[in-house]
């Protein structure tokens, strides 16, 4: 499906019509949908290039998720580095030295900071070529021919979520609740076919993360 299929779509499901914001519904019920498992076919692998003095390596417009970093490259030089350590922020801010000098050599760990950018230490003291393994976000859907970069079969169930939008926007809230239902029971369905899970139970449920209940 098209976005424009879409939207016809989502029209004849939730009653609502071309001047209401159909695309922004559908595309809050693709980020929904993306978020709400780690799809394989979400994930990718690309390339980006320290600058040499510089701590901060910018990351893919469509980065998601970090799965793994690598050094791979020392610039004309390849070779497949050990995996970079990630720590969180506040711990790489107390293990760092105390000094006002800095430390510059290959990096061997990152702290992310967002979906922008992360912060490497050592800071480079040359030009890297990091290999990122990680989720991508589709891009949003603009004009009526952009078609959704997820698999086709997965396209019906973003309209669902987008009616479950569309419904609260017209105040239904009672229908809206049933098509949250249908919507999650969707996703949920997908998972299984994947041989996935939930953690404990179906999407829409109260989850026992930490087993208190047993």
């Amino acid at each position: 499906m098209n976005l424009g299929t879409m939207k016809t779509a989502l029209r004849r499901m939730a009653g609502v019509d071309a001047t209401d914001p159909l695309v922004d519904w559908i595309n809050a019920a693709m980020t929904e949908f993306c978020e709400a498992y780690d799809w394989p076919f979400l994930e990718t692998i690309g390339t980006a290039n320290t600058v040499a003095l510089n701590e901060q390596l910018v990351l893919p417009t469509n980065f998601m998720k970090l799965r793994k970093a690598r050094v791979v490259a020392q610039g004309a030089t390849s070779y497949f580095g050990a995996a970079l350590r990630y720590i969180p922020q506040i711990q790489s801010e107390e293990e760092e030295p105390k000094s006002n000098a800095l430390v510059f050599g290959e990096p061997y760990q990152y702290t992310l900071v967002g979906t922008d950018f992360m912060i490497l230490y050592p800071v480079p003291n040359l030009v890297y070529t990091i290999r990122l393994d990680y989720e991508k976000f589709p891009v949003d859907l603009v004009a009526d021919v952009d078609v959704p970069d997820i698999p086709s079969k997965y396209h019906y169930t973003l309209v669902e979520g987008a009616a479950v939008r569309a419904l609260q926007a017209e105040s239904e809230e009672d229908r809206a609740q049933v098509a949250r239902s249908i919507f999650e029971d969707s996703i949920d369905r997908h998972i299984t076919k994947l041989g996935g899970n939930r953690q404990a139970g179906e999407f829409h449920q109260t989850r026992d993360v930490m087993g208190y209940g047993s």
